[in-house]
């Protein structure tokens, strides 16, 4: 479904009430609301927002999200290789980054652990928890790549020099070990 059709934008109507109304139907704590349909409805709201952003920006003006200036590095083409051999459609066909409902946002590479880490990275970017963990995962040289900025996407690469697990992980350790060794 296109995210026009998601919404439901009625001819009387503006993209932001389309957009309150229908999170109100599809709200998860709303009787009869369910949380995929309420996630499909951010992101309708979000493409088309942006849609509406990339239409008003001049073509003079650089954009960050073009292949030509983000920096390649052997960790990035390894992730970025990685992602297109899991069959993941988190690349348009040009090369840029974006994001669909149910991806995740953050990638984690350890010997221990190697998998996706959902954060739910939204439009004002990462909450303090998230950049707690980030934190925590950089410290302990652990090689993290973050998907931020719905729609135009950024990519922050720190490669890992040593595999060092770090005793203040604790809780964070712990759960990242929880996970089963694929979750893509």
């Amino acid at each position: 479904m296109l995210p026009r059709q998601i919404l439901g934008i009625r001819p009387d109507e503006s993209l932001k009430e389309a957009y309150r109304r229908r999170s109100k139907e599809t709200h998860p704590d709303m009787p009869g609301g369910d949380q995929k349909t309420f996630e499909k409805v951010k992101w309708a709201y979000d493409q088309i927002r942006n849609e509406t952003y990339v239409a008003h920006v001049p073509w003079s003006q650089p954009r960050s999200s073009d292949r030509s200036e983000v920096k390649e590095s052997g960790f990035q083409n390894a992730l970025i290789k990685g992602m297109r051999d899991r069959g993941a459609q988190v690349f348009n066909c040009h090369g840029h980054m974006m994001q669909e409902p149910g991806w995740p946002d953050l990638w984690v590479g350890h010997p221990k652990f190697q998998g996706w880490i959902e954060l739910k990275v939204g439009h004002n970017g990462l909450s303090g928890k998230q950049r707690v963990i980030l934190k925590r995962l950089w410290r302990c040289r652990v090689p993290s790549i973050v998907i931020t900025k719905i729609g135009r996407q950024f990519l922050l690469d720190h490669p890992c020099r040593d595999s060092v697990i770090c005793c203040e992980w604790g809780e964070l350790w712990d759960q990242i070990c929880e996970f089963p060794t694929r979750q893509v």
